[in-house]
């Protein structure tokens, strides 16, 4: 079916350099009356509905759709209960005609929710079980609170990527297509608009002479079932840009994993036409209004040093920085680093990206209940309420419900680490990990702070008296005892830090101490009382 399909593809979309532009003409309409100056795109050029609703788009079809970009105000229905119904396949070769008409959908957006999910990594694999726990966790957390935000507005659920994992689609038969039919037959809520990840290609793919744009060949069953890579829709006050970062190479090696291909490596930025389009796409949007954007990789990240974006090319970064940023702060919500963070940096002071830990922990392989992430965060969803211009952000976890952070009693710490062969064993073989069996750990309290932000503020206080915090750049001690499958992150430096862990040093073994977070006005946003002593273990909570 695979190779059926690429050659149907390869016959309708990849057009020679020679092909002739074709028309794609048709009506946007809302309760079958006409609706005007609304958006339409082929992913290259954009233009407005008439009086009467029409449009018209002269298209060579090379990005294989046409879609609409919602007006503030809409919504579109949905195409089979979880996707929604704003983009059509072009099915027709260059050069011939054709009709797609769009409709929208009244809708108060004044205030909406929109929760995030990220690298669900669906794999299909025995050994980890991970559609049942799926099944058993995400679905249901998630479906809960959809109905519980729904009578505060509408919500819209937005997937960052990696649905699927590249890896396994042949040694598990289970590709993008059927991970998101799975979550649709489980009954996960829509809308659900999606951007793609590295791990959502089709790893038998090559570049070849005929078709040399591994990228776009390697894309072909996530456009299938999931529709276009990148486009825009307009929410209430913000105008949602969703971006594939993802620019997969796929270098040619032998694989052991079954119809792999090459390395399934990528680099991360976007494509000549997702830049131009972006361009095209943001000079629709008013003065004024707020812009956001959504991507599998992040657009900020601390490893290498001094680098500041997770862009190959900073170049790149730096134009579209400046493409976003001409609205005022650059606010991205992103995945893929299967940790949290609410990340900043110097060389691009306006970008506000929250990097939204996967709900899969870490391929749903590491921890107790096989849901930690790689900076220890349990597993979660991220939930952002929109009220006008303002945005409330809350972590709700699978297991525990809403959490901030994991404290440790470093006295417990240090003396499990001292007689645990698994960490000694581990801690050989990855020396880049902190070693919490050495060095004077005496009464300290160690807070790995998730949600913690650049402008807040840590404190601890001793019965009243308050401690010297201090931030440290370590790796999380429960990471290094805990059951792990997956183990590719010890081997890679990145990996290692945890860039939201916190020390102070009490006075006595046995006092209670009290964590506070304050954010940039001294307000006090979440407070914890730590009992110690408190037991270390990989049950450790």
């Amino acid at each position: 079916m695979k190779r059926i399909f690429v050659s149907i593809l390869a016959a309708a979309l990849l057009i020679s350099a020679g092909a002739q532009a074709g028309t794609i003409k048709g009506k946007v309409t809302c309760g079958g009356k006409p609706v005007k100056g609304v958006f339409v795109s082929d992913g290259l050029d954009i233009v407005k509905t008439g009086a009467r609703g029409e449009y018209t788009l002269k298209s060579d079809k090379r990005q294989g759709f046409v879609f609409v970009i919602s007006p503030s105000g809409y919504t579109v229905p949905l195409m089979d209960g979880l996707q929604p119904k704003f983009y059509a396949h072009l099915t027709e070769p260059s050069g011939v005609t054709e009709v797609h008409d769009f409709e929208l959908v009244e809708q108060n957006q004044d205030r909406y929710t929109v929760i995030f999910a990220t690298d669900i990594h669906i794999k299909n694999n025995p050994q980890l079980h991970d559609k049942e726990l799926v099944r058993k966790y995400l679905i249901p957390h998630v479906r809960e609170q959809y109905q519980k935000n729904l009578a505060d507005g509408p919500v819209f659920m937005m997937n960052l990527g990696d649905l699927a994992h590249d890896k396994d689609w042949y040694n598990f038969d289970w590709n993008i297509e059927k991970a998101y039919n799975f979550l649709r037959d489980e009954g996960y809520p829509g809308p659900l608009y999606s951007v793609m990840g590295n791990h959502d290609n089709d790893g038998a793919t090559t570049a070849t002479p005929q078709h040399p744009d591994e990228d776009f060949n390697a894309e072909w069953l996530y456009r299938k079932a999931m529709g276009p890579t990148y486009y825009s829709m307009n929410i209430g006050n913000d105008h949602w840009v969703m971006l594939d970062n993802i620019r997969y190479v796929n270098t040619p090696a032998k694989s052991k994993d079954l119809n792999i291909a090459g390395k399934r490596d990528y680099t991360i930025g976007l494509t000549s036409d997702e830049m131009e389009w972006l361009k095209k796409d943001l000079a629709t949007v008013p003065e004024g209004t707020n812009v956001r954007v959504c991507s599998h990789a992040s657009f900020l990240f601390e490893f290498p040093a001094g680098k500041g974006t997770q862009f190959t090319s900073n170049e790149e970064m730096d134009e579209v920085y400046g493409m976003f940023t001409h609205f005022g702060t650059m606010k991205a919500y992103t995945g893929h680093t299967h940790r949290f963070q609410f990340a900043r940096n110097e060389r691009y002071p306006l970008v506000r990206d929250l990097m939204i830990p996967a709900v899969s922990g870490n391929v749903w392989a590491n921890g107790e209940n096989q849901m930690l992430g790689i900076d220890a965060c349990d597993a979660g969803i991220i939930i952002c309420h929109f009220r006008g211009n303002e945005v409330k952000d809350e972590y709700l976890t699978h297991v525990y419900g809403e959490k901030w952070m994991r404290t440790y009693d470093m006295n417990a710490v240090q003396k499990y680490f001292q007689t645990d062969e698994v960490s000694a064993s581990r801690l050989s073989g990855s020396p880049e990990w902190t070693d919490y069996g050495k060095g004077d750990r005496k009464n300290m309290v160690y807070a790995n702070i998730w949600m913690w932000r650049p402008e807040y503020t840590v404190e601890m206080y001793e019965n009243g008296k308050k401690l010297t915090v201090e931030k440290v750049d370590e790796s999380d001690p429960l990471l290094l005892i805990s059951p792990i499958t997956n183990k590719t992150f010890f081997k890679q430096q990145k990996f290692v830090v945890c860039h939201h862990l916190f020390r102070a040093r009490a006075r006595k073994p046995k006092s209670k101490v009290r964590i506070v977070l304050r954010d940039e006005t001294g307000r006090i946003v979440h407070e914890t009382v730590m009992t110690r002593p408190k037991a270390f273990s990989t049950t450790t909570e």
